[in-house]
């Protein structure tokens, strides 16, 4: 039997599966499937408190399942649609060099890293039949809501998506060797601030819906 570890950065995200409030930064089990053990971690929102909580429980869970919603910087993948990701980046992370951005991989004092940190890709995605499109990901500590900044994003990253937390996950499992997958419910566009167009219920209820299917159906 697997040991699944289901890793949320919000109480607004875990409800519509966990179906009551959990505590923050402890794994709660939960009797989501007879399949498979599977305890729910919700973090709380952004990279640091994801990464310093999953770090502190991941020896003890054979596969790390991230999820939450997102925004999209595709028209094509429009709020309520579901993605997986196959790379993140830290997006905001870096050095300003007098107007322009760097990544915090360019420069040398940061070789001995673990892991990359301009873009991390995932070599597990394909072990496992999802059904859903891959997507790039940026994770930011400020959520996109100007023009100026949303273009630079764009022109810097190229991404699909935007998260607060996934290049986190992906950080963290990829140093430890550690098997994930990183689901996304997109609750609205990146876009100058607009909370009159988030779909936010619209997509955690996708997304728990989504996750019971995979844990039923999808993982061996």
């Amino acid at each position: 039997m697997n040991r699944i570890l289901l890793v949320l950065a919000t109480q607004v995200e875990a409800m519509p599966i966990a179906t009551k409030k959990l505590p923050i930064g402890f794994p709660t089990a939960m009797s989501l499937t007879e399949r498979h053990h599977v305890d729910i971690l919700v973090t709380g929102a952004g990279a640091v408190p994801t990464a310093y909580h999953l770090a502190r429980n991941l020896s003890t869970y054979n596969l790390i399942i991230n999820l939450g919603i997102a925004g999209s910087y595709r028209a094509e993948i429009m709020p309520g649609s579901l993605v997986t990701l196959g790379s993140d980046a830290f997006a905001d992370y870096g050095i300003d060099n007098n107007g322009h951005f760097e990544p915090i991989n360019s420069f040398d004092f940061n070789n001995d890293t673990p892991c990359r940190l301009d873009r991390l890709e995932s070599p597990w995605l394909n072990q496992f039949n999802l059904a859903l499109p891959v997507v790039k990901g940026i994770t930011v500590g400020t959520t996109s809501g100007s023009t100026e900044r949303i273009a630079r994003l764009r022109e810097q990253w190229n991404p699909d998506i935007e998260t607060m937390e996934s290049a986190a996950v992906f950080f963290a499992c990829l140093a430890a060797g550690k098997p994930f997958i990183c689901l996304r419910a997109i609750s609205n566009a990146v876009e100058p601030r607009n909370p009159k167009n988030w779909r936010i219920k619209l997509a955690v209820d996708r997304l728990a819906d989504c996750t019971l299917d995979l844990l039923e159906n999808k993982i061996a």
